[in-house]
């Protein structure tokens, strides 16, 4: 591992030197702005995800902060309304459960790809690239910082975008 980290930031170094003549003749994936893996299959890419999961359960990348950012920005933009939410890609459920505990009138569920969201409160297993009919239009937000283990990422936005309810306020809709 540690050769290939000073590999890459040899490369790095090198690239850095050539854009100077407008050359850029290695790779590196450090330059890429979005990287997207392409899988074989679908059922290539739940393999790998559920693995991953299962490999990473006890770790989260969210983190307290960010998340009673969230909630603040959004008590503002709602008031003391309650608050519907799903968060996707939650593996253990950190998000929705500190949305739900630390902050009154949120009601959020999360999901993930694999089975072990069956194991944690407020979650649910599903493939957040699907369809739920029973969530269209039912929820205020949508959170989620797994769009880069998507397979399609516009699938999975179109189906997050169709889970947001739409919510007259005052002169403008939010």
């Amino acid at each position: 591992m540690r050769l290939r980290q000073i590999s890459d930031s040899i490369v790095q170094k090198f690239n850095e030197a050539l854009r100077f003549v407008f050359v850029d003749l290695l790779k590196s994936k450090a330059f890429v702005d979005f990287y997207l893996h392409e899988y074989r299959s679908y059922e290539d890419y739940r393999k790998v995800q559920i693995y991953h999961n299962y490999r990473k359960l006890g770790r989260t990348w969210a983190d307290a902060g960010t998340m009673d950012l969230l909630a603040a920005n959004l008590r503002e933009m709602f008031g003391a309304e309650p608050i519907r939410g799903i968060c996707h890609g939650t593996r253990n459920g950190f998000e929705q459960n500190h949305l739900n505990d630390r902050h009154a009138g949120f009601e959020v569920i999360g999901t993930d790809i694999s089975p072990s969201a069956r194991d944690f409160p407020n979650s649910v297993e599903w493939d957040f690239h699907d369809i739920n009919p029973d969530w269209q239009g039912k929820f205020d937000f949508v959170y989620s910082n797994s769009l880069d283990q998507s397979w399609q990422p516009k699938v999975a936005l179109e189906a997050w975008l169709g889970q947001v309810r739409r919510r007259l306020r005052g002169d403008r809709i939010q």
